[in-house]
């Protein structure tokens, strides 16, 4: 009896919620997610795996065979390429519509389209990638600069605790 109204208080949680957000993925949910995906380029991410995996692939090759043709690096990159268009990228949108739902209910998601949707929202959009790509430089020259200090501090805990030899 505890657990049949357990069950079905969780359920109606789940229908008042909007859906997702940790339930299941409705129809409705999947539409507006890739809508979200597809505005705010989120749904390029196939592309963008598609050509880390032909660089992956591509310097495998090259550490395998050093003095392989020039052709056999197309013919890599035409087989990721096929592959992708042949359903895995419709797997990927799958999975990450479900990675979406993990975290937002549906109401969230169309308020988030109507926050691209907007002028400074398009402006995010747009102007993301660049902010993102300077910010990982940043990052990594301010892990260059610390790098010194963190392996001398490291190296001297490390002896303190007995677990480097010193």
């Amino acid at each position: 009896m505890r657990t049949t109204r357990f069950a079905l208080a969780t359920g109606l949680v789940l229908v008042l919620s909007g859906g997702a957000a940790g339930g299941t993925v409705t129809p409705e949910y999947r539409a507006v997610a890739t809508e979200l995906m597809e505005l705010t380029g989120a749904a390029e991410l196939s592309e963008q795996i598609g050509a880390a995996v032909t660089a992956q692939f591509s310097m495998a090759l090259r550490q395998t065979y050093p003095d392989i043709s020039p052709r056999a690096y197309e013919i890599v990159e035409e087989t990721v390429r096929e592959m992708l268009r042949q359903g895995m990228a419709t797997e990927l949108a799958d999975e990450a519509v479900n990675v979406y739902a993990r975290y937002f209910t549906e109401q969230d998601l169309r308020e988030l389209l109507e926050f691209y949707r907007s002028p400074v929202g398009r402006k995010v959009i747009e102007n993301m990638p660049a902010v993102m790509a300077e910010s990982m430089q940043v990052g990594q020259r301010w892990a260059e600069r610390i790098s010194p200090k963190l392996q001398e501090e490291l190296q001297k805990r490390l002896k303190a605790a007995g677990l480097v030899p010193g």
